[in-house]
């Protein structure tokens, strides 16, 4: 399990895009620096997406990922990214209907393709926002822990909301 290794004066966002379709590529890293993530990856295949997650210091506050990929299958390698960054959120992008069961089974955000950039946009509130209340409610109530979750709320914009 990793530390995502921020701390209270580092606020950055990253993302990461795991994608085999260039035009896809740029459209959700456009959509995710509007949203304000500082750094998005981007990886072609499970493999490439696995490999950064197991190696790299820093960890995605949220991945997209499609599930047919070179290599290694996106429900594959997203249950491998939760393994070593079990604080990121996954949402399957993805036109196979067969997976959202499983997928949603394993607390991944479910989007079928075709789907608006604005419903995109509103996926990666919601499933970030409810992340953070999930790990906010399963800590303990110290403020140690209470200030740590102020920091991860701080973590995703909430659009033009106060």
């Amino acid at each position: 399990m990793k530390d995502t290794g921020r701390s209270n004066a580092s606020q950055t966002k990253t993302a990461a895009v795991v994608e085999d379709d260039e035009d896809l590529i740029f459209i959700y890293s456009r959509i995710l620096k509007d949203q304000g993530y500082d750094s998005v990856f981007v990886a072609r295949s499970g493999e490439e997406i696995v490999h950064w997650i197991s190696t790299d210091m820093e960890s995605p506050d949220v991945v997209i990922m499609d599930y047919r990929l070179p290599k290694i299958n996106g429900l594959d390698a997203a249950r491998e990214v939760v393994r070593h960054s079990p604080e990121t959120k996954i949402i399957m992008a993805t036109a196979h209907d067969e997976i959202k069961a499983e997928a949603e089974s394993l607390g991944f955000s479910f989007l079928r393709k075709p789907f608006s950039m604005k419903t995109l946009a509103s996926e990666m509130r919601q499933s970030t926002r409810a992340g953070r209340l999930k790990t906010a409610a399963a800590r303990p109530a110290t403020q140690e822990h209470l200030g740590h979750a102020s920091k991860v709320t701080l973590v995703i914009p909430l659009g033009n909301q106060p």
